[in-house]
């Protein structure tokens, strides 16, 4: 490395000696960049002393490749000042060749001062320009960064979008190493769908592209993310495999990962270790969550002096990224309001009332559809605190229901038998209504046990002959053996006999919450006692789909987070 920089610099000064134009030793350094950002600032620096004597032209080039040196190099942007001169200076002379990469960078500049709006306006810009030009090494970087831009604001379905439009240039220029990094993307955006088995799948093929150039940093980057994965899936072994084969410098994707694992392995003291690791790296909303799991360590330890402490510094993590998400909100509101007044200026000023007007409508046109949007907002939250409310208090009816034909409550009803043939024989000096009455209570109580009984009896029955049907039979057997096939009349049948063994099972799961064909198919298979295994095998889903299904079944029928066995209870309880 300082054989190279040593060479680089004999290169530098024997350019400056006037060997090769000053246009020709910025373009030297430019490509510099790419490969050695540190030492294209070196010689960036080195030039200062004398790029004042330079043409205005070659002044701002050198302006915008210190940005982008500086941006390689990974140092973070503090200022927009230098950047939006640059802009102006190639919208001015219409320099078509420069501006798209000012306009990148000036996307890059706003990321890091967290205006996600003024990014993506810049980014735009930028592919606007070049979507003709054939320039897809700078193409497939916009979009990749517009992808990460969206996703980090859980909008999925156009962070997909760029995910794609990025790998598709990165196949054109055949960048394996960029392909890589999009499928990685692309599995992650997956994940924020909930979508386990496509995340899997993408994660996997990012991996094998990884492995063929080599790459082992990007292969442990890519291997973090598939630990991620496997948490939220519970698979905490899968989890282990990675992190053992892990052998790059750790990072804070590598203290979550472990301290996850520990966490759900219930290895507490361990989880603690990790998650204030990563509560070191000061990361926003990873330092929010970490502070959350240690609250919640701590109350499972009953120790209330750090719960305190750790639910006080989550709140404060809170409130940041609250402020944070209010700020980018408001740039986004006055973002216009910046391009339009930068246009104004260049405009002739018989057409500033013109454009004043224009203003006044817009501000006014956001206004109501602010309020519109916030109405509607309302409404739907209002809606669906109702639909909540009716949903759990069906399963409070159901649950009183199940609990009126059980066991427990005919126990409940004999002691009462007792109670009142105990009062019966101590009140024989009461009068004969009072006697009447207790005898009353006394045959309604024991008239309403034999009816549960005889229910109980019924429904053992008809479960029984439900055991012996064909339909039964067939998809136990097919649980085992891929050979026999599942038609939708089966489905159909198995619904129906269902039904009629245990009192309309389908339409009551219906009436609490709306639910999909797969999920009831799921539903109805648990509810005859078929394996997990033998599940996948009928729905054609993985093992973790069917986990994750049930997870998100318990999640949405009693809107609290839950376990899939928990759900199995529920089914089978019905």
């Amino acid at each position: 490395m300082l054989l190279f920089t040593l060479i680089l610099f004999l290169s530098f000064t024997v350019s400056c000696s006037g060997n090769r134009s000053d246009r020709d030793l910025l373009i030297q350094i430019d490509s510099l960049t790419y490969h050695n950002p540190d030492s294209a600032i070196l010689c960036l620096t080195e030039l200062s002393h004398t790029i004042n004597n330079y043409s205005l032209d070659l002044q701002k080039y050198y302006q915008l490749l210190t940005i982008k040196a500086n941006d390689k190099a990974f140092i973070r942007h503090t200022s927009d000042s230098l950047i939006l001169s640059i802009i102006l200076y190639y919208e001015k002379t219409n320099n078509t060749y420069l501006l798209p990469e000012a306009y990148y960078y000036a996307g890059r500049v706003y990321a890091d001062l967290y205006d996600a709006p003024k990014a993506l306006f810049f980014y735009q810009k930028a592919t606007n320009m070049l979507e003709k030009s054939g320039n897809y090494k700078l193409l497939k970087v916009i979009y990749s960064q517009i992808g990460l831009l969206l996703l980090y604001q859980d909008i999925y379905d156009e962070a997909m979008a760029a995910f794609k439009q990025a790998y598709h240039f990165n196949s054109i220029l055949k960048d394996k190493k960029g392909q890589a990094k999009n499928l990685c993307s692309i599995g992650e955006t997956f994940t924020g769908y909930g979508n386990a088995d496509s995340a899997l799948h993408y994660y996997k093929k990012a991996n094998t592209k990884a492995k063929q150039i080599n790459d082992i940093n990007l292969v442990n980057g890519i291997q973090l993310h598939l630990a991620t994965l496997y948490n939220q899936l519970e698979e905490y072994d899968s989890v282990k495999i990675i992190l053992d084969d892990y052998n790059s410098p750790p990072n804070t994707n590598y203290y979550i990962a472990i301290a996850d694992m520990y966490y759900g392995t219930h290895r507490l003291d361990s989880a603690i270790y990790y998650y204030n690791k990563v509560v070191a790296e000061k990361e926003m909303y990873t330092s929010q969550r970490a502070h959350f799991q240690l609250a919640e360590i701590a109350m499972v330890r009953n120790d209330a002096n750090a719960v305190l402490e750790h639910t006080r510094k989550y709140k404060e993590w809170t409130t940041k990224i609250t402020q944070a998400t209010n700020t980018e909100t408001i740039h986004k509101m006055h973002s216009y309001y910046n391009y339009q007044l930068r246009e104004k200026e260049n405009n002739d000023l018989r057409l500033k009332n013109v454009h004043q007007e224009k203003w006044i409508i817009v501000c006014c046109s956001t206004i109501l559809l602010l309020g519109c949007l916030i109405a509607a907002y309302y409404q739907y939250n209002k809606r669906k605190r109702n639909t909540l409310n009716v949903q759990l208090e069906k399963l409070r009816q159901l649950k009183e229901e199940q609990y009126q034909s059980s066991t427990r409550f005919i126990e409940e009803n004999e002691r009462k038998i007792e109670a009142l043939e105990l009062q019966l024989k101590q009140s024989h000096k009461e009068s004969d209504d009072m006697q009447k009455l207790l005898l009353t209570q006394k045959e309604q109580i024991r008239q309403m046990n034999e009816r549960i009984k005889t229910n109980k009896e019924e429904r053992q029955l008809s479960e029984s002959l439900f055991r012996e049907s064909d339909i039964y039979n067939k998809f136990h057997n097919a649980a085992c053996n891929e050979t026999i096939r599942i038609s939708s009349d089966d489905w159909e049948m198995l619904r129906i006999k269902i039904d009629k063994c245990y009192k309309g099972f389908s339409s009551r799961l219906r009436s609490i919450h709306p639910i999909s064909n797969m999920e009831m198919r799921i539903c109805l298979l648990l509810k005859i006692n078929i394996s997990v295994t033998g599940i996948s095998m009928l729905c054609g889903r993985s093992k973790s789909a069917i986990v994750s299904a049930r997870k998100r079944l318990y999640e949405k029928y009693f809107a609290e987070k839950g376990k899939p066995e928990q759900w199995d209870e529920f089914i089978l309880s019905l």
